[in-house]
This record gives C-alpha cells, sequence and structure tokens, in this order.
C-alpha cells in the first residue's frame, strides 16, 4: 500500500522543455534589455582591462642554513689539544625563518627600501619608489575615471582636509620627541603600498624563501626583489649576530680585567720575593704564600677567561646565518595583470547574468501588473451587476 504522506509530481522531458520554451521565449522579447546590459557591462570591462595599471612580478628563492658541525671539526681537535671546551652541537640560527615577513612588513624594513634608488628601463633613470609614486608615474585612465565618480566624495574630503590641517602632531613629518618619530600620512601611505608590492612566503616543510615583488617596470620590479633580499638578508644577519657580539664583548671586558689583576698579583709576588730574599721569618712566609695563591687564583681566572673569550669568537664565528640561493632574480618578460582575457570573460558572464535577471524580473512584473488589472477589471463588473 502506497502511502500518500509525501505526494510528488513527476515531471515528463516534455514538461522539461516546455518550460524552457517558454522561458527562451520570454528572453528573446526581452533580447533588447538583455543585449543593452550585455554591451554595458562588456564596455565597461573593455575599460578596465585597457585601462587598469600594467604590473610585473619578479621573483626569488633563498634557502638558509646553520653551519653543520662537521666544519669545526679541526678546529674542535686543535682546541681540545689546547685545553679549550668548544660549544656542543650546531649553533645555527636562532630566529625562526616564520619571523622574516614580519620583518619586511616593519618600517624600519621598509622605508630604507623606499629610499632605495631601483632602475627603471621604461624611463631611463633610476628613482626610488618615493620619487617614482611622488612625482614620475601616472595614474591609469581606469584610476582617473573611478577618482572623478564613485571617488568624488574621497577626492573631496582629501582636499578639504587639505584646506583646513589638523593639529602639527598628527600632520608634520619631522616631529621628533626622544626617540619617538612621526611621519605624514602621505608618506606612510607609499610606505604601506610598498609592503603591499612585497611578498615573503615561507615553505614550511623546506624552508624555502620566496620574495615576490610587482612594480609598473620590469626592471624596477626584478631590482626591488634584488634590494629586498640583500636588506632582509643583512638585518637577519645583524640580528642574528647582535647576541653573540654582546656576549663576545662582555667576556672581552672581563678578559681585560682578569689580566690586569693577573699581572698586578705577579708584580706583588715578585716584588715581595726580591725584598724579603734574605729574610725568613714567619712573617714574611705567610705573606709569601697569600701572594702566591692571589697569583694561581689570578692566573686560574685568566686562563679560564681566555678560554672563554676564543670559544666567544668562534661561536660569534658560527651564528652568523648563511643563504644559498635556489633561484636567481630574472627579468620578468610578460606582465601578470591585467589579465585582460579574464576581465572580458567575466564582464561578459556578469553581463549576461544581470541581463537573464532584469528580464525575469521585467515578466514578473508584467505579469503581477496584468492580474491586478484583471482583478480589478473582475471585481467593477461584479460591482456593476
Amino acid at each position: 500500500m502506497k502511502s500518500d504522506s509525501y505526494p510528488y509530481r513527476e515531471i515528463s522531458f516534455v514538461t522539461i522543455l516546455m518550460k524552457g520554451e517558454k522561458l527562451f521565449r520570454q528572453f528573446a522579447a526581452d533580447k533588447a534589455l538583455i543585449l543593452t546590459i550585455l554591451i554595458t557591462s562588456v564596455s565597461v570591462g573593455f575599460l578596465v582591462a585597457v585601462g587598469s595599471p600594467i604590473e610585473y612580478e619578479a621573483r626569488t628563492r633563498i634557502l638558509p642554513y646553520k653551519n653543520p658541525a662537521g666544519n669545526t671539526g679541526n678546529i674542535a681537535g686543535l682546541a681540545g689539544l689546547a685545553g679549550i671546551r668548544l660549544p656542543q652541537g650546531s649553533t645555527g640560527q636562532t630566529i625562526p625563518t616564520e619571523i622574516y615577513p614580519e620583518v619586511t612588513g616593519s618600517q624600519d624594513f621598509l622605508i630604507p627600501l623606499a629610499e632605495t634608488k631601483l632602475h627603471f628601463r621604461g624611463y631611463g633613470v633610476n628613482y626610488s619608489f618615493l620619487e617614482f609614486t611622488g612625482n614620475i608615474r601616472k595614474p591609469s585612465a581606469t584610476q582617473i575615471v573611478l577618482k572623478y565618480t564613485v571617488g568624488i566624495p574621497t577626492t573631496t574630503l582629501n582636499f578639504v582636509k587639505s584646506l583646513v590641517k589638523d593639529s602639527p602632531l598628527r600632520d608634520s613629518v619631522d616631529i621628533k620627541s626622544d626617540e619617538i618619530i612621526g611621519y605624514e600620512k602621505e608618506f606612510t601611505d607609499k610606505v604601506e603600498e610598498l609592503s603591499s608590492r612585497i611578498k615573503v612566503t615561507i615553505d614550511k616543510k623546506t624552508s624555502v624563501i620566496m620574495i615576490t615583488g610587482k612594480m609598473p617596470d620590469p626592471y624596477a620590479a626584478a631590482d626591488l626583489v634584488k634590494k629586498t633580499t640583500e636588506q632582509l638578508i643583512s638585518r637577519i644577519t645583524e640580528y642574528e649576530s647582535k647576541r653573540g657580539e654582546d656576549q663576545l664583548q662582555f667576556v672581552t671586558q672581563q678578559y681585560r680585567a682578569a689580566k690586569e689583576k693577573y699581572e698586578s698579583a705577579q708584580e706583588e709576588l715578585a716584588k715581595h720575593s726580591d725584598e724579603n730574599r734574605s729574610i725568613s721569618t714567619a712573617k714574611s712566609q705567610i705573606t709569601q704564600v697569600r701572594l702566591l695563591r692571589q697569583a694561581n687564583l689570578a692566573s686560574e681566572i685568566y686562563e679560564q677567561l681566555a678560554r672563554e673569550l676564543e670559544q666567544a669568537q668562534i661561536k660569534l664565528s658560527q651564528v652568523k646565518p648563511e643563504f644559498a640561493t635556489l633561484e636567481k632574480v630574472t627579468i620578468p618578460n610578460k606582465r601578470i595583470s591585467p589579465n585582460r582575457t579574464n576581465i572580458m570573460l567575466l564582464s561578459s558572464a556578469i553581463g549576461l547574468i544581470i541581463g537573464l535577471v532584469a528580464s525575469r524580473i521585467k515578466t514578473s512584473y508584467r505579469s503581477f501588473t496584468f492580474a491586478s488589472m484583471a482583478n480589478a477589471t473582475q471585481k467593477e463588473s461584479i460591482h456593476d451587476k
């Protein structure tokens, strides 16, 4: 026995064809509307594709690695014969590679990079990023259209802000109070734009670092990646070496102080021995023993610090990071944006979808209007009767 709790209606293939034909006739009736929207969307897509700024992307891949323990084998053997104990294990990098994107994204890193000269083949001159974005670069056609259409409120607001200045502490570029420095908003905007053009990604499995950079000029893009890589390696080397240098400086100071005490103790012992060579009193012997102990203690401390100093010097040479270049920077030969084919396809699809939706809305509205008029007519006829 079949249950009627969940009634359903079978839809035949013929019914589907009839509904499809009806829908097609509706679209055909509104073809003027659909074509108008489609052509408008394609035209906008064409303007965006042609007027968008051209960008090129260059990249490089580097691999940071630690100094292998085998490199210090001979040194460790010689140090052992001399009574010097080297640190056990490999003294590799202490800064994880996951921190590298934070380094390249900091203002302390970006500001010097923004002031570094880059080679622009298209302009035939070297410009810094600040100079290029400030006076050389011209806005694209799309940017101009957007600025004076949807961007009119923002443009007007910026113009009003330029007339009515806020307090100097907000807009002054030369604010200096001890170690606190302030910059203009226009300056920080350019630095943030440079940050958006640089990307540092880390492969967690292989520790390979890929650095990419985008610029409107292919030579400038390659130069940006090269300068970014050089500055990043320099910063990481500086960070890695600082701890070893601080330790070396501390041990050196202690070594010099111990050396002075050791030499002073030796001189005092020698002076007492010379002055009391022919005297063998108990007091003289006690003083001799005390000075000898002080000299021996100063000698032990001096020798221990000498070993520590040599260990610190060796450790400093080990903590400096090394980088292997897996992929050199090359000048890109094709742009990455705008992707005009994708823009045209997307604008065509959007225009077609909007046109079909508009046709359906128009048909529904027309059906609703006709139904309302029919109901009104029917009510009037009943009222007349």
